[in-house]
């Protein structure tokens, strides 16, 4: 029997989730019981951001507790590969003596095509993680060998998902059609049961964290079976940022079809809630879960129709606010919702203050944990997002309590949050709120001055280094003599 007191550590990620679209967060139609759950037992955070409205960048500040502009990833980039020496979370998670696990998406990395990520075990390993399977998001999985590539393979589905993702690459990725796959053979299906394999074998006197993260609901629009059919679209009220015609790319849409669009997205976010409640009977069956935390999030929202758009890549609350709940029974208050503002970087030292172990250097992000034990209500007076525009420059938002702030090339934004939710009325358009902008701006240049990553943090001047490698303070040129001599020997 352990004797280790400390919470198992369990991260539900999902990607590309409208906050809006979850039964605690006052949705009428969707059903997330188990997530609801979570909520009720836990603390929700109905302020929280990610530092980028795009998946990779995001996905990279998770885990590194840096912002965008510290590690250099702006986009989902084809072949760059998230730098192990910049450490990550998992590293020193596993230092304080956890098992580290992630199952699903990560999407630190991206495969050539046709490459296997089984080959890339000694990366997962390198930045933390003892147990990884990888399972891409739908787009990519026909591209590269993984865990659900071969599993499709091995009972006689294939084809039939080949052909699909196929279609939906030549007609768009908002194609409405449900996917040729029964349920349990969903990516997002896969990811819960090597989730549950992977609690099922691991010893109860071993404390882990795992990474469950599910490739849904991102597009495309492929609730399979009768998660298609489980919402209908006549009962949707969409809100009232969805305008008659919603356009992407050269597609457009009308109002009925956002309904019937959004149910399915419904259903996708349905089966994973479906997935969560079996990870936790499952942690539940493990005798842990009274001491599990457990962390529900997103890496970015949705816009789902909102502002005539579909997708990711900007500063409105469905595509840069996230869902983010906090459970652990008897440290974080039950049934709370707060509006403390929080940052998808907080995760990182949220979980490292809870085992009880120390971030790396250079670590940004806040512990969420003294706001969701009821220690104080808030550990941000603002919280900030940023990506990049191309050759368009770059765009940066700046949230506070009440308002909402971006810029990027030549527009301003500027919302009331709390009497305008939705973002129906720019502020900054009006002569008589010339002072929040500037005050928003001030914000935004000291959080760039101060939030610079320290590449010189470790940095010992060669005086120094020359002092410790004779190991004495108490050195004379003869001893430098000898030691050049040798240096040099042992070169030829």
């Amino acid at each position: 029997m352990s004797t280790d007191n400390r919470p198992d550590v369990l991260i539900l990620m999902t990607d590309q989730l409208n906050p809006h679209c979850l039964g605690y967060a006052g949705d009428p139609v969707i059903k997330t019981p188990n997530i609801d759950e979570l909520a009720r037992e836990g603390t929700s955070f109905n302020k929280a951001y990610t530092v980028c409205p795009v998946c990779m960048p995001a996905r990279c500040s998770i885990i590194s507790g840096l912002y965008p502009h510290n590690h250099g990833f702006w986009t989902n980039f084809t072949d760059h590969v998230f730098p192990t020496e910049l450490g990550s979370m998992f590293r020193d998670i596993r230092h304080a003596g956890y098992r580290t696990a992630h199952v699903g998406k990560s999407h630190w990395f991206n495969l050539p095509w046709g490459d296997d990520y089984a080959d890339r075990l000694d990366y997962y390993s390198t930045i933390g993680i003892e147990h990884a399977v990888e399972i891409p998001g739908p787009y990519m999985t026909p591209f590269c060998k993984s865990a659900y590539s071969e599993h499709l393979q091995s009972v006689g589905l294939w084809d039939a998902y080949a052909r699909d993702i196929a279609m939906r690459l030549e007609k768009g990725q908002y194609v409405l059609a449900p996917s040729p796959l029964p349920p349990d053979e969903h990516n997002d299906s896969l990811v819960g049961r090597k989730a549950i394999e992977f609690i099922e074998n691991c010893p109860t006197d071993h404390r882990f964290c795992l990474h469950a993260s599910f490739p849904g609901p991102h597009s495309p629009l492929d609730a399979p079976g009768e998660y298609a059919d489980l919402f209908d679209p006549k009962t949707i009220e969409l809100p009232p940022n969805i305008p008659d015609v919603v356009k992407s790319g050269a597609n457009e849409y009308s109002r009925d079809e956002m309904k019937r669009m959004r149910a399915n997205y419904y259903g996708k976010i349905a089966l994973i809630d479906h997935w969560c409640g079996k990870i936790i009977d499952t942690l539940k069956r493990r005798g842990t879960w009274d001491n599990t935390l457990v962390i529900f999030t997103a890496d970015h929202g949705e816009h789902m129709g909102a502002h005539g758009r579909l997708g990711k890549c900007h500063f409105n609350d469905e595509s840069a606010r996230i869902p983010m709940i906090l459970r652990w029974p008897g440290r974080v208050r039950t049934g709370q919702s707060t509006p403390a503002l929080a940052e998808v970087i907080d995760i990182y030292p949220t979980i490292l203050d809870a085992i009880g172990g120390t971030p790396s250097f250079g670590r940004f992000g806040t512990s969420l944990l003294p706001v969701a034990s009821g220690e104080t209500d808030s550990v941000h007076d603002a919280v900030f997002s940023e990506i990049s525009g191309g050759k368009k420059g770059m765009r940066y938002m700046v949230r506070t309590p009440q308002h909402k702030w971006w810029i990027s090339p030549g527009q301003e934004h500027l919302y009331d949050m709390d009497s305008d939710p939705y973002e129906m009325t720019n502020l900054a358009e009006r002569g008589d709120c010339r002072d929040l902008p500037r005050d928003m701006r001030q914000r935004l240049s000291d959080f760039l001055v101060t939030s610079q990553y320290d590449w010189a943090h470790d940095y010992i001047p060669l005086f120094g280094r020359a002092r410790i490698a004779m190991g004495s303070e108490e050195v004379h040129a003869e001893k430098f003599v000898e030691l050049f001599e040798k240096l040099h020997q042992d070169a030829r």
